[in-house]
């Protein structure tokens, strides 16, 4: 029979992250273990309040799901996913995401399957992440830069906001770094008038993407938006556990999958070939998470045109250690 436990798991973060909605010290993330004799899977979630994944909520989930889930059996990932879709209760896509993933590592034990192949993943050594930069004082930038040894990542991804600040921010990394720079703005901009007026300032020929500019929904806005910006448009909180619609393709370049946002191996990948068939681009994002959720995420990573999996770079003193960064690339260790 399997069990399954509950833990808390705080997190301290290397510095202040500060984005354009909110700032923190802290990340406080829940373990799940699944249990089967002498064999356990382990699972992070990673709740996001922006889709009002509290740690109410998850706790709550957490007692629901023990109690409807009492004759579920180690079977595949399909029979997971239908338990899921057949109850009525409404799990958050991060409380279902970290279940699943714990119970894909104990099946992966029993079978002897990597997890990686038991969701048809493509993933190797070595792939490359972007490492993500908090909304900084442009006084700050050039020790930020050299404390972390950012030159070792091609791509910095800057946290910003709608202001001066930002825009000196963003010349001083384009005339330090010699990589590229992605924008992620976290629904900080109004209109797309304000959006173009601030990338007028700055030199875009270095600059991949900005990444949700404008608050996550589609409008004429936002089509505007993307057929004049001199950069590509990334969607990142517009898209959860949905489908890939073909509207998205109008005001969007590009979307930040994440499977915390998905809640599964399987919509995520869905999410993936749609937004393929529509032409879009696409990036393997994350939470603030440890290096066990950000492995499950690694599992599928060979398949994305970026991958911004640095969320456990952002930890202090990371305690699993299930992959390691070096030189800005990513790398699995065994466990």
């Amino acid at each position: 029979m399997i069990t399954w436990q509950l833990e808390e798991l705080n997190l301290e973060l290397l510095f202040s992250w500060k984005i354009s909605r909110s700032s923190s010290d802290h990340k406080k993330n829940f373990l799940v273990k699944c249990e089967l004799d002498d064999l356990v899977g382990m699972g992070e979630i990673a709740p996001n309040l922006r889709y009002s994944e509290s740690e109410t909520a998850i706790l709550e989930s957490f007692k629901n799901f023990t109690s409807e889930s009492k004759d579920l059996g180690l079977d595949s990932l399909e029979s997971l996913t239908q338990f899921f879709e057949e109850s009525e209760y409404d799990y958050p896509n991060a409380f279902r995401f970290g279940i699943e993933s714990a119970y894909l590592h104990l099946l992966s034990q029993v079978s002897e399957i990597p997890v990686s192949e038991l969701v048809s993943g493509r993933t190797k050594q070595g792939l490359e992440t972007m490492f993500s930069v908090p909304i900084l004082d442009a006084v700050s930038v050039d020790d930020f830069y050299q404390e972390f040894s950012l030159d070792r990542f091609n791509i910095l991804k800057l946290k910003i906001d709608n202001g001066a600040q930002s825009i000196d921010v963003i010349k001083r990394i384009l005339n330090i770094h010699q990589g590229r720079v992605a924008l992620d703005a976290n629904e900080g901009f109004k209109t797309s008038k304000e959006v173009l007026t601030f990338l007028e300032q700055v030199n875009c020929d270095k600059i991949d993407f900005i990444e949700q500019p404008l608050v996550a929904q589609l409008s004429d806005d936002s089509k505007y938006l993307r057929q004049n910006s001199p950069v590509a448009i990334m969607g990142d909180e517009i898209i959860t556990s949905g489908q890939v619609i073909d509207e998205y393709a109008e005001s969007y370049h590009a979307l930040n999958l994440k499977l915390m946002k998905a809640g599964s191996f399987i919509k995520l990948k869905r999410q993936l070939s749609q937004a393929r068939s529509l032409g879009m681009k696409t990036m393997l994002g994350c939470m603030v998470e440890s290096s066990i959720g950000i492995s499950y995420a690694y599992a599928l990573a060979c398949d994305f045109d970026w991958l911004d999996l640095d969320g456990m770079l952002l930890v202090k003193n990371e305690p699993f250690k299930w992959l390691y960064e070096e030189g800005g690339k990513l790398y699995f260790q065994k466990h």
